[in-house]
Order: structure tokens, then C-alpha cells, then sequence
């Protein structure tokens, strides 16, 4: 059996555009009874308007997609499903930027680069805290 691949390639040089992307969450921590994982496979489109929990897939499905094990060392049967603990909720674009430049403003390399993103927060008027 003969099987085909289609996708799109950019410039001269036809780099593939992948058609979609996987991400791989793994969160462990003392504080938590057991490590919680999220696996997701997502259109290379924007998916803003969707929960990040219809992208769900089982590690297994995403290993068998890529052809790669992941995290070989890990126990599966002890692990949760980081969605049922945070919900997997996207934040949308104006929570990001907030959480952004937040983040930034707070873990400054130098002085010099914060005076620079205060001043792009000034211009662009914006009123994150």
C-alpha cells in the first residue's frame, strides 16, 4: 500500500509547513499526590475560540503519530490528566498580554531593557498591572 503526504512549503528553498503541532505537558512537583500530563495535537491554524481539551490525545495516540517514545521513565499508571485538574483553559489574547508584560516588567535582564518596555507600555497605552 502506497500511502501520500500533501502540505503546504514556503519560499525558495520549499520549507514544509507543518500541517499540525503536539505538545507534551508534564507536570511534576512535590506538592502534587502524582505527576499530571496533558498531550495535544492541534492544527497549525488559529484556535482561538477553542478549548485546548478538544486537542487532547492520549500519549500513546501522539507516540504513534510522531514515531518517538516520550518520557520513557515514566510510570504511566501513577500519572493524571492535567486537564481534569486545571481544565486546560486557553487564556485569550488580552489575558496573555497582561500575564506578558507583567512577567516582563517584574524579571527585568537590566535596567535599560525595562526602561525600554515601560516605554512601549506607555506608547501603546496600555494599562496592564
Amino acid at each position: 500500500e502506497v500511502r501520500t503526504v500533501e502540505y503546504k512549503v514556503l519560499g525558495d528553498n520549499y520549507v514544509a509547513v507543518p500541517t499540525h503541532l503536539y505538545k507534551i505537558v508534564l507536570v511534576t512537583d512535590i506538592k502534587l499526590k502524582q505527576p499530571l500530563l496533558g498531550t495535544f495535537i492541534v492544527p497549525n491554524i488559529p484556535i482561538a475560540d477553542k478549548h485546548l481539551g478538544t486537542f487532547k490525545v492520549s500519549l500513546e495516540e501522539l507516540e504513534r503519530h510522531v514515531g518517538v517514545v516520550f518520557h520513557p521513565e515514566l510510570d504511566r499508571k501513577t500519572v493524571g490528566d492535567l486537564c481534569v485538574d486545571s481544565g486546560c483553559n486557553l487564556e485569550d489574547y488580552r489575558q496573555f498580554m497582561q500575564f506578558f508584560w507583567s512577567r516582563r516588567l517584574k524579571t527585568p535582564w537590566n535596567i535599560q531593557n525595562l526602561e525600554k518596555d515601560w516605554a512601549e507600555l506607555v506608547t501603546r497605552g496600555d494599562k496592564s498591572e
